[in-house]
This record gives structure tokens, C-alpha cells and sequence, in this order.
């Protein structure tokens, strides 16, 4: 599928499942809340997943764009920043439900914008996910 893929409104997702997939990277399975397919995707295509507190963090989709059962993230830590809203993203467990955007893809021959970065402050760390 070439060209742009979107899905206009906010879609509510739920975690079907969650896995550890390397040191510091959680997979996440995400399917549609009314058990409608997901929206199909292309190689290349990002989702918006909208936090509780209103980040919002881009996401690559992965696996098969072929399975409309479930879309597939995953979430890295970015050590680079002192509070990264990723961890409350990997702190998502099946059954919870995440509002996404998307999924989209890059228009071919249109660089890439960079969304500023909102401030996080910094917060205390109760279990343990940034060590």
C-alpha cells in the first residue's frame, strides 16, 4: 500500500497483550475497543498514542500490516531524558485502554518535522521502570 494511510478520528484501543522484547523495550498488541478491525497501516506507518496527561508520543507500527486483529508497537525508554512518557506507556497492562491517532504514514518527498518536546517535570520512580 503506497501513498498516505489515516485514520481521521481518535480510535480507543485496548492492550491485548504486553511483552518484554529486549533490555529496556516493551512489545504492545493493540486492539479496537468495539472489536471492529484495526485500521489498516503500511510499511513506514506511525500511531499516536495520547496519554493520561496529555502527551502525546509517535509510535512505528510493527509486524504484519496484513492482520487487522491488532496494531503493534514497540515502546523503548529513552535514557536520554530525565522523565520519558514512554514508561507510563510500557506501565500499560492488557486490558487497559489507550487513545491513538492514526495510523499515518510520512508523505513521500516532505521532510520530517520534529514535534517540540513538552517539559516534563520530574516525578519519583515508585516501581522501579527507569532503572
Amino acid at each position: 500500500m503506497a501513498g498516505k494511510v489515516s485514520e481521521t478520528r481518535p480510535l480507543s484501543m485496548k492492550v491485548v497483550s504486553k511483552n518484554s522484547i529486549a533490555d529496556g523495550v516493551v512489545g504492545l498488541r493493540l486492539s479496537r475497543v468495539d472489536d471492529q478491525p484495526a485500521p489498516q497501516w503500511a510499511p513506514g506507518s506511525h500511531i499516536d498514542l495520547v496519554l493520561d496527561d496529555g502527551v502525546v508520543r509517535q509510535y512505528s507500527l510493527r509486524g504484519d500490516e496484513k492482520d487487522q486483529s491488532a496494531l503493534s508497537v514497540a515502546v523503548q525508554r529513552d535514557l536520554r531524558v530525565e522523565v520519558d512518557p514512554s514508561v507510563y506507556v510500557a506501565m500499560s497492562k492488557p486490558g487497559d485502554v489507550i487513545e491513538i491517532g492514526g495510523p499515518r504514514i510520512r508523505s513521500e518527498g516532505r521532510a520530517s518535522r520534529r514535534r517540540p518536546r513538552r517539559f516534563l517535570p520530574p516525578v519519583t520512580d515508585p516501581y522501579n521502570l527507569m532503572s
